[in-house]
């Protein structure tokens, strides 16, 4: 393990809700990390995961969207621990119900 305090990662393909995230985490005393896809987040959490505390996941992503990062993450033994916090715009019923 890491002498690095714990981070939260942001992931989300919007750069302005990036930053937004991640200076509420920073103001709130909480280090933070920011990735705009999946892919970059799986990699970050694969070399790194001792480090990540928490990952903020948005859902609607090109190429690899918040289901299928949820989805590795969960199906990877060494990730599947770390609490994922699920972020997006989506107000439908069925979405909330896909990442649970």
């Amino acid at each position: 393990m890491s002498d690095r305090q714990p981070l939260a990662l942001v992931v989300d393909d919007s750069p302005v809700n990036r930053k937004l995230l991640v200076r509420l985490l920073e103001t709130n005393g909480i280090a933070a990390h920011e990735v705009g896809d999946g892919r970059a987040a799986l990699e970050i959490l694969q070399s790194e995961a001792s480090d990540v505390a928490v990952v903020l996941l948005d859902i609607v992503m090109p190429e690899m969207d918040g289901y299928e990062t949820l989805a590795a993450i969960k199906a990877d033994e060494a990730l599947r621990h770390l609490p994922v916090i699920m972020i997006s715009g989506v107000d439908e019923l069925d979405s909330v119900t896909r990442c649970i």
